[in-house]
């Protein structure tokens, strides 16, 4: 539990709602109704289906805004809190830091697996140690844990919805490193052996949390070329269609990081922590060279296309690469 909640000010007592255990705390002075219950919000620790929750404080609500002020605390946060918002909306998923304040990751149902989001989000927090703020019914709430038994953040196997290879893009002078060292690296272990200049990633422009520079990000389709294109702009450009200068884009095997433990899930991300060897995960590097586009600027979109048409031409070389294929196209196109 965090040290913040295990202090005298608060108290803590026991109810049981649809065969979970919750322990409501407020502070001492705090009224409730005739019921017993709180009239506004309350804190919440799930002690029973420790497989998938152990002990830690949530705080499930049914609306958020986005504002300065802690809805819980009434005070402005502080990094030791992080908010999964479920919604209506028809979008996948939106992350990022909200009024500056507090990172939120914001999942519509669109999402058909909104509830291992969730899970592998509550799983992976509480690692870090994380005050989470749930968005949420409680109906949505119980059914997302009851989906999420047996599974981890860390599940040592692919899932029925995960991409068999990700994409990790780069730019030309990291990819250079990344052939030397023979790895990849996470932010952290590059600036301290002095590789980065910059004092902090592209991702704090993006409200990222701290501990994501430990860890090496994967994707699908452009997004890793938005990346690359923000880093080269200083700034985050989320429009595809804006010129850059191409690096490389490697693919790994996915279920085979997985199957060796290393691969970590945290709602939003699939990654790894510290380093990953490029043997015997990365199956290929598409690279500028490769591309004809050494000393073009390009749309990152049109990078794409030119990777998928280089992919049909030696797809009788790489075992994976129709699957690859179908990652690339299905959602580049959406």
């Amino acid at each position: 539990m965090n040290k913040d909640f295990q202090c005298s000010r608060y108290t803590a007592f026991r109810r049981s709602i649809e065969g979970i255990r919750v322990s409501p705390i407020r502070k001492e002075g705090t009224r409730s109704d005739a019921s017993g219950r709180f009239s506004s919000k309350e804190y919440v620790v799930i002690n029973d289906m420790k497989e998938i929750l152990g002990d830690y404080i949530l705080h499930r609500i049914d609306s958020y805004t986005a504002n300065t002020l802690n809805p819980n605390t009434g005070l402005p946060y502080d990094d030791s809190w992080i908010v999964f918002s479920l919604n209506n909306e028809n979008y996948r998923m939106r992350v990022g830091k909200e009024n500056g304040k507090v990172y939120v990751l914001r999942v519509g149902k669109y999402h058909l697996n909104w509830k291992m989001a969730l899970g592998d989000f509550i799983d992976y927090h509480k690692t870090v140690g994380h005050k989470m703020i749930l968005v949420l019914s409680q109906e949505a709430l119980n059914d997302a844990l009851n989906s999420y038994k047996g599974h981890s953040c860390r599940d040592h196997f692919l899932r029925d919805y995960e991409n068999p290879v990700l994409i990790h893009s780069t730019t030309q002078i990291c990819y250079e490193n990344i052939v030397k060292d023979e790895c990849l690296k996470s932010w952290n272990i590059l600036y301290k052996e002095g590789f980065f200049t910059d004092k902090e990633p592209i991702g704090k422009l993006l409200g990222d949390p701290l501990e994501l520079r430990d860890y090496i990000l994967f994707g699908f389709g452009v997004t890793g070329e938005i990346v690359v294109s923000s880093k080269e702009k200083h700034r985050i450009e989320m429009d595809w269609n804006q010129p850059y200068q191409p690096g490389a884009r490697l693919y790994f095997d996915m279920k085979r990081i997985a199957e060796d433990g290393l691969l970590v899930r945290d709602g939003s991300e699939m990654k790894v922590k510290d380093i990953l060897p490029l043997k015997p995960y990365l199956i290929w590097a598409a690279t500028a060279k490769e591309l004809n586009l050494e000393q073009a600027t390009v749309p990152p979109s049109n990078s794409l296309k030119k990777l998928i048409g280089i992919f049909k031409n030696i797809s009788a070389q790489i075992t994976v690469t129709m699957r690859i294929l179908k990652i690339d196209t299905r959602y580049n196109s959406t």
